[in-house]
């Protein structure tokens, strides 16, 4: 399997890359606030007690909104020949991203379960590659990809 990745050397390239991302942010940010939401009770609460997170302080949220950005600039950089390409780009950049996220908070924390770390680390995958795929179909759509070169 075969991807190219396009890093923005033409105007044309940068609004379109820029578009892919604006897609991507929504998307991880929607995504994510849901199954947090969802799920933080079940999963989170307990691996999280004793780190006493503030998610409402201005330092939480601009770190959010920098890893959101870091991670949507890598998913909005690929250009993907297929849908096929676009998941497995995807499921690759979420499986390193919350993997190692993930696992630096096992070595880290005391009480960060493995359990969490692992079905974080599959959300963050399946999470990925969605959004991957949903960035191709609009992209594709609305012609963002089109003259890329």
């Amino acid at each position: 399997m075969k991807t190219e990745l396009v890093f923005f050397d033409s105007l044309h390239q940068s609004k379109n890359g820029t578009f892919r991302g604006l897609v991507a942010f929504v998307l991880l940010l929607s995504i994510s606030a849901l199954w947090f939401y969802i799920t933080y009770n079940a999963i989170y609460k307990s691996s999280m007690q004793s780190l006493n997170p503030n998610f409402r302080s201005i330092r939480s949220w601009i770190s959010y909104i920098i890893i959101y950005v870091l991670l949507c600039s890598a998913l909005a950089v690929q250009l993907p020949s297929s849908c096929n390409n676009a998941l497995v780009y995807g499921l690759l950049v979420g499986l390193v991203v919350f993997g190692i996220t993930n696992f630096v908070f096992v070595s880290l924390m005391k009480d960060y379960s493995i359990t969490t770390a692992i079905i974080d680390t599959l959300f963050g995958i399946v999470m990925c590659g969605i959004v991957s795929l949903c960035v191709y179909y609009i992209s594709k759509k609305v012609g963002w990809y089109s003259n890329s070169f």
